[in-house]
């Protein structure tokens, strides 16, 4: 179990202070992934991924 105070600095650290763009969850259920919680990596994983793919798939000598 991650204590209160590092998991809220880790969250603050993340989404305010690093300086990326972040995309975050937090759903219930501790260490187990829900039906919603995997589509929606699903869905966020192939919009990240997609655009790589298609840019390596065009470069020059592929």
């Amino acid at each position: 179990m991650i204590p209160r105070e590092l998991l809220a600095r880790t969250w603050s650290y993340l989404l305010n202070d690093s300086g990326k763009q972040t995309y975050a969850r937090r759903d219930p259920g501790a260490h187990n992934f829900t039906p919603d919680a995997v589509n929606k990596l699903s869905s966020w994983s192939t919009g990240r991924f997609q655009p790589i793919s298609r840019a390596a798939q065009t470069r020059p000598g592929k």
